[in-house]
């Protein structure tokens, strides 16, 4: 009896000793995984950084901070906001004071247009980090109102005054100046803006806008050309001039730069989008579908992806399909629904002959 006992005793010791030792190797694992996924990150390399950071994850249980930390990093850089949101909430608890998670966080919000959170992330990024340009601007986009322009000013004027003069000050006075139709104010802005920075791409793009509105497209044309080429690979001023090209009659030059960037970075989404609204509006119905598809691989509940598809359907008169494509939009993006869309989906109950449904949603956009 005390033969066994003591066999007992050895055999859940040794039990103990390889469940702790089965922890620590996975933990080890864990942080070379992530020491892996770190040198990825840095060489640029997204996608595989991606996937092992997510096999860091799963390799213990809570999933690694720092490796959520640095997905919810990846999928904000890759225009993927859905699964950004999580990652970076997750990474917020546990580093409350890290700046780059809030300016990440701010920047998916506002893509979401959700006006309260990217306002309180911002403004936590920015008492960590002031004058954080993509802070500031994440501040200034999710502005709808004149009071909410005049609070969001005041704000910046306060960072401003607590700090020294940045650039990325006068970016973020010049657009709200620009949005109140204050031009002559904004270029001033953002003249500033390129003084203090002179390869700022954002004051180049800021200033393209301006010399659009004055109708002056050659002026534009070049501003936005050379924000272009001093923006990195991935970021929007590579679109925004794309979109410009393709305004003023150089489709095709638009959408040769957007596949060269997809070939060069093929996770980030934008030049995908804006491939898939190119298609739309030239009604080539299929080749948007296939950019719809690329764009879902990667990100399931993109909102603009899964709006565009509604509209395909609804522009070959699949009634059926459109109605399944809104409802699965909303269904996806509950909280970032938009009163225009619902009426696209109320059209598309009326196409199909479903009346009471038609009604029912034009009534929920009137409440």
């Amino acid at each position: 009896m005390m033969t066994l006992k003591r066999t007992f005793t050895t055999i859940m010791a040794l039990s103990l000793v390889a469940a702790v030792g089965g922890g620590c190797t996975k933990a080890a694992r864990s942080k070379r995984i992530i020491a892996q996924a770190d040198r990825l990150y840095q060489a640029g390399d997204y996608s595989q950084a991606e996937v092992a950071y997510s096999n860091a994850c799963r390799m213990v249980a809570p999933p690694n901070p720092i490796a959520l930390r640095q997905l919810g990093f990846i999928y904000a850089q890759e225009g993927r906001p859905a699964r950004a949101v999580w990652c970076l909430q997750q990474a917020a608890k546990t580093e409350p004071d890290n700046a780059q998670i809030q300016v990440e966080l701010a920047g998916v919000y506002a893509m979401g247009n959700l006006g309260a959170e990217t306002k309180e992330a911002a403004l936590r990024a920015l008492k960590l980090q002031p004058g954080n340009e993509k802070a500031l601007l994440a501040l200034c986009n999710v502005v709808r109102t004149t009071e909410e322009a005049e609070q969001t000013r005041r704000y910046i004027q306060q960072f401003q005054k607590q700090d020294q003069d940045r650039a990325s000050y006068h970016l973020a006075l010049g657009l709200l100046d620009a949005a109140e139709t204050n031009l002559t104010t904004a270029e001033t802005e953002f003249n500033k803006a390129k003084s203090l920075d002179p390869k700022s791409s954002m004051a180049y793009a800021s200033l393209g806008r301006l010399s659009a509105l004055h109708n002056n497209p050659k002026g534009a044309g070049q501003a936005f050309k050379t924000a272009a080429e001093l923006a990195p690979l991935r970021s929007s001023t590579r679109i925004l001039y794309a979109e410009f090209q393709a305004q003023t009659g150089e489709t095709n030059q638009a959408r040769e730069s957007m596949l060269a960037l997809v070939h060069q970075v093929p996770d980030y989404l934008p030049p995908l989008l804006f491939l898939m609204r190119l298609s739309f509006a030239e009604g080539k119905f299929e080749e948007c579908n296939s950019f719809i598809d690329q764009v879902l691989g990667h990100e399931p509940a993109s909102y603009e992806a899964l709006l565009l598809r509604g509209n395909v359907s609804l522009e070959k008169n699949d009634t059926k399909q459109a109605v399944a494509d809104f409802e699965h939009l909303f269904a996806t993006n509950p909280r970032s629904v938009r009163p225009q869309d619902q009426y696209q989906l109320a059209q598309a109950y009326l196409m199909g002959g479903d009346k009471p449904k038609a009604v029912l949603t034009l009534n929920r956009v009137l409440e």
